[in-house]
């Protein structure tokens, strides 16, 4: 592989591992976005409730795209709003049953696409691929 081409071979990882998600949510009938997933990762699957401003900075989101989301899932019964007895302005989110078992099958997803991605990689392959993958992650906080 010539270095030129990493950026482009990224993306094109990228796009296919988006698409896989993608057809999978479809074919779970899951209700969900694919670009909606983060939110069911940040929040824990034992209920405790997150503030709304540290879910849209973990997630790197804006409050108003943030609040538009969680009323779509609160409307489906997979969000539920908790008020903040400190702050009348802000709220609390956690998941609810529904949502955990939805968040275990999102899981199950990933295993697979990344069994899948990783298919002819050995025990060490993998633990280097992890490990670059997290270097290179750490780094995009660099670029500028």
């Amino acid at each position: 592989m010539e270095s030129r081409c990493v950026i482009g071979i990224l993306n094109m990882i990228s796009s296919k591992l988006d698409e896989a998600v993608k057809k999978k949510i479809i074919k779970e009938n899951l209700p969900i976005l694919k670009n909606h997933i983060p939110l069911f990762y940040i929040l824990t699957e034992d209920k405790t409730p997150m503030l709304f401003n540290e879910i849209a900075t973990k997630w790197n989101i804006s409050k108003s795209s943030l609040s538009d989301i969680v009323k779509k899932y609160e409307n489906l019964g997979l969000i539920k709003k908790h008020t903040c007895n400190k702050d009348k302005r802000s709220y609390y989110i956690s998941l609810t049953d529904e949502s955990i078992k939805i968040k275990k099958v999102l899981y199950q997803i990933e295993d697979k696409i990344l069994e899948k991605l990783m298919r002819n990689f050995n025990e060490n392959d993998k633990a280097l691929f992890n490990n670059f993958l997290d270097k290179a992650l750490s780094n995009t906080s660099k670029i500028e």
